[in-house]
């Protein structure tokens, strides 16, 4: 659990072990690198949604 501040900009580091590549997004995140670097500005609520998808080092 991180915790996130509304309307500044967040930095977030997503990574899933043993994954080769990783595809996240939800509302307000934006990707930085490809190393797993993330900014995240939340609007409103109290909870963020990100879906990740990974791919795996055996290609599932």
């Amino acid at each position: 659990m991180n915790i996130v501040y509304r309307d500044v900009r967040n930095p977030v580091r997503i990574s899933f072990p043993n994954a080769i590549k990783i595809e996240a997004e939800g509302k307000g995140l934006k990707k930085i690198d490809d190393f797993g670097n993330y900014e995240i500005v939340p609007q409103s609520g109290r909870t963020i949604d990100i879906t990740l998808n990974a791919t795996m080092i055996d290609g599932t």
